[in-house]
This record gives C-alpha cells, structure tokens and sequence, in this order.
C-alpha cells in the first residue's frame, strides 16, 4: 500500500499497481466481481487502472461485488465511494456520507491548459515555489471537490483559499447554483503523487 488514511467516517487507500493486469483481473474472477465493463476498456493503461482501482475496492470493501450501474461509482447499502488514478497508481476512497478522491502526479499538460481550472493569485496564495508542483496540488484540489459534488461545478468556480502543507490542508469555497460553500481539503504529495481528499 503507498498510502492509507482511516479516521471514522473516511478511509483512503493508493495502490501502487506495478504488477500485471493479469493479477487483478484473476483476483477479481475469485471474488466474482463483474468486469464487463473493465473488459470493455480498449487502452492498455486505463484498463489496467480499471482492474487494479477494483481489486483494491474489494480490499477496503469485500461487499462492494454490486458495484454500480452509471459512470459514478455506487455501492448499494454502503458508504460513498470515489475512485481515481494517475499513471501506475489506483486509489479508493470511502466516505461516511460523501467522498471525493484525486490522485495526479506532476504532468506538463497542466501548465497548458492552467488558465482553464486556476489564476494566477490563487498559484501564489497556495505558497508552492515551483509551479508544476503548485499546478499539481490546485488540480488534485479541484477534482476531488469537483467529485464530491459529482456534477456542475466548473473548476474556475472552486477556489482554493489557503494551504497548509504542515497540516496538509486545503481551504476551498465553491460557488454553485447561486450558493456558496466552504470545505476543507486533504492535500499531500508525501506518498509520490498529489493526493486530495474531501469528505465532509
């Protein structure tokens, strides 16, 4: 396990998958989990990161064979889940009443589309010298709130208003449907990638 993180009401696990997707795949038949759809999955990568991403579900969850039947994942009877990966890594989070999880390790694609989720004044109130880095943390940020609200959240409407890496927190406000909301995000960078986390 790279990283895991377990208070009451939230756990969070990352995985780092290096073994083949063979592994996962023949785990998962023993457990008898559907993999229709990860089957599906034409690229090699995000294939292997659906099956790793389940295998390490099952783990936290064993009943989680019921998975879901939309694009967001969904345990029936159980807590909220999120699922997410970047690169060779998987993780899974399962919150009490919601959860949103991002996993991003540093990628130059995000200084070119950096204006399209971030400003300048919110790079430097985040207080990281090196900008990809800085760029990394406001993305992972971002997803995982975007993905505790599931939908109609633009990342320009979620504003991260100060970090504190020793306590690896981030506050954000969200500006949705005419309302305003504030959150407390887990940011670190402790375990290799950006992991962001927001359960409340």
């Amino acid at each position: 396990m790279l990283y895991h993180y377990n208070k009451p009401g939230v756990e969070v696990a990352v995985w780092e998958a290096n073994e083949d997707s063979s592994f996962f795949e023949s785990e998962l038949k023993k457990l008898n989990f559907p993999m229709e759809a990860g089957a599906a999955v034409k690229h090699p990568e995000k294939r292997h990161q659906w099956f790793a991403s389940r295998y390490l579900l099952c783990l936290l969850h064993p009943e989680a064979i019921a998975l879901y039947k939309s694009r967001k994942p969904y345990l029936f009877n159980g807590p909220a889940v999120s699922i997410s990966h970047s690169g060779n890594t998987a993780g899974v989070m399962l919150g009490e009443k919601a959860a949103g999880l991002d996993l991003q390790w540093p990628d130059e694609k995000l200084r070119r589309i950096a204006t399209k989720f971030t400003t300048p004044g919110e790079v430097a109130r985040i207080g990281i010298t090196d900008e990809l880095t800085a760029l990394t943390f406001i993305w992972s940020i971002k997803e995982a709130v975007f993905k505790y609200y599931g939908t109609e959240l633009p990342f320009l409407q979620i504003e991260i208003t100060g970090f504190d890496p020793a306590r690896e927190l981030a506050d954000v406000r969200i500006f949705r449907k005419g309302k305003t909301a504030f959150h407390k995000v887990t940011a670190t960078a402790k375990a290799g990638p950006v992991i962001a986390f927001v359960f409340e």
